[in-house]
């Protein structure tokens, strides 16, 4: 089975609390893979970051 997180957003800018916020996501729920999507972009491509959780068990 894989699984991931979702993160879906808007605002102007990722800031660290953004990238903070993921990660303790993905720790707390043991999730292998993590998605952070902000939908504030003409071209929504280039507001995908991708998060791998290195703790995970799974």
């Amino acid at each position: 089975m894989c699984s991931f997180y979702l993160h879906i957003q808007t605002v102007e800018n990722y800031t660290s609390v953004h990238f903070a916020q993921i990660l303790t996501y993905l720790k707390l729920g043991n999730y292998p893979l993590g998605l952070l999507i902000n939908y504030n972009s003409k071209i929504l491509k280039n507001n995908i970051k991708r998060f791998i959780n290195t703790t995970s068990d799974s």
